[in-house]
């Protein structure tokens, strides 16, 4: 960590409630499972059961990128007024449902977990953040229904994965339930708000087999990944959604990078 990083992490420290015990658990000075984080950003308070970890700060990092840093502002002008009904792929702790629960207004909320730990902790967090209009289930999401393996690291548990490869060798290895988008939304109609995506690579299993999913949502933010299932190019991504009637507003062109489009109305 260089003085740039070492100034904006206390400045981090600042939003926090206990901010000492805070910085020992990142450091590794104190250690415990879990620990539940109050932090506060503006007129907005928090509380988040997460995982402290001194080697990676995953959980952390989470709640910083949602909740101070709002890393999803940019998207509220493309939201109308009207309370969302919205979608999370990939939802970890919930951060990032809870945020707009708080900040924009939620009339229903679907937050999908695969990781069994991160799903417990979504669903508590969900609850204790009064997000009450929002469902979490324990399933990842892909283009097709069955069960697969996922690939998870304790110490980055965002980064849980249905593609990565040996995966059935990682001692971490979950069989979940694995949900095709595609059914899922038929069982749900009506159209979204919003659809969040941070799902490993899934999205590249979708774009390929059902891209007329992504049509039902009004906005998209979606960080891509490395395409796991064909040699179709990162470059492909947008354009593929540009055919279901979006406009690229953010597209940030490398692995990991943001997609962020609009479908016009009508």
């Amino acid at each position: 960590m260089n003085l740039t990083q070492a100034a904006g992490f206390f400045r981090f420290l600042a939003h926090f409630e206990n901010a000492a015990l805070v910085f020992a658990l990142r450091m590794g000075w104190v250690r415990l499972p879990l620990f539940l984080y109050r932090l506060r950003n503006g007129a907005q308070t928090y509380e988040f059961l997460a995982r402290p970890r001194a080697c990676t700060g995953s959980d952390l990092f989470i709640l910083r990128e949602a909740l101070v840093d709002e890393s999803y502002r940019e998207i509220l002008p493309l939201l109308g007024k009207a309370p969302l009904r919205m979608v999370d792929l990939g939802a970890n702790l919930g951060a990032v449902t809870v945020w707009f629960h708080r900040v924009h207004g939620l009339r229903e909320a679907f937050c999908f977990e695969p990781d069994a730990d991160s799903f417990q902790l979504c669903e508590f967090n969900l609850r204790r953040n009064e997000c009450h209009g929002a469902t979490a289930y324990p399933h990842a999401v892909s283009a097709t229904s069955g069960e697969a393996n996922i690939s998870t690291d304790p110490d980055r548990p965002a980064q849980s994965s249905l593609y990565r490869k040996d995966v059935t060798k990682n001692p971490g290895s979950q069989t979940v339930k694995v949900v095709a988008f595609a059914e899922w939304l038929e069982e749900h109609p009506g159209d979204f708000d919003l659809l969040k995506c941070d799902c490993e690579g899934a999205e590249w299993a979708i774009l390929e087999k059902t891209p007329e999913c992504f049509a039902r949502f009004k906005v998209v933010v979606i960080e891509v990944h490395r395409n796991p299932i064909s040699q179709r190019p990162l470059s492909d991504f947008p354009d593929v959604l540009s055919r279901q009637g979006f406009t690229t507003l953010r597209w940030d062109g490398h692995c990991n990078g943001l997609y962020i489009g609009q479908r016009a109305s009508g």
